[in-house]
């Protein structure tokens, strides 16, 4: 939950804006409608034997078919070290892979305030379209990296087309939220 002064210069604005950038930074809590059914919850208890099976089903049959992952105590998360294998197999080290991994997300941040400026400016449609057109487009060019320097240039380029796209869908979604509601929508939403 966030808690913002009701006597705050335009509180309410405010606390959308929060909201929303804490989505945006990518700061990973349940959304708003899961905080209100958790604390329903409360008390009660499940018959965990039923996502036992289901884990031990997708982690075994993930397995088998040669991923990566850990053995979920919790929560299930997937590993696929598809970006370290192939930069590996380019020659690369863990430099190399923190690079890779590091310079798209950088450029996604980085360019995000400018492409909502400009998705304003020229629409939050066409930017959607164009950074989700690029990002499938980019996606296809790892077929054709042979070299490192190659690689970190189609990353940069993937990063920006990423963060284009985020910025757009992000902000289309709070022009379409009741304005005493963005805060709200932009936590389900993220």
């Amino acid at each position: 939950y966030i808690a913002v002064n009701p006597k705050a210069t335009d509180a309410k604005a405010l606390y959308a804006a929060v909201c929303g950038a804490g989505r945006e930074l990518g700061f990973v809590c349940a959304p708003a409608l899961f905080q209100r059914v958790a604390a329903e919850c409360d008390g009660m208890t499940a018959d965990l034997s039923v996502y036992k099976r289901n884990r031990d089903l997708l982690y075994n049959g993930l397995k088998a078919c040669g991923f990566t992952c850990l053995y979920p105590d919790g929560a299930f998360y997937l590993f696929m070290p598809v970006l370290a294998l192939f930069v590996e197999g380019l020659g690369g080290m863990a430099t190399e892979i923190g690079l890779a991994v590091g310079i798209f997300t950088l450029l996604s941040v980085v360019v995000r305030p400018y492409s909502g400026k400009l998705g304003d400016r020229y629409g939050l449609k066409r930017f959607m379209m164009l950074g989700a057109g690029l990002f499938a487009l980019f996606f296809l060019g790892y077929y054709w990296i042979t070299d490192l320097t190659v690689l970190y240039v189609l990353r940069v380029l993937h990063g920006i087309a990423h963060g284009i796209f985020l910025a757009a869908v992000f902000a289309y979604v709070g022009s379409l939220a009741p304005p005493n509601r963005r805060g709200e929508v932009m936590g389900v939403f993220g």
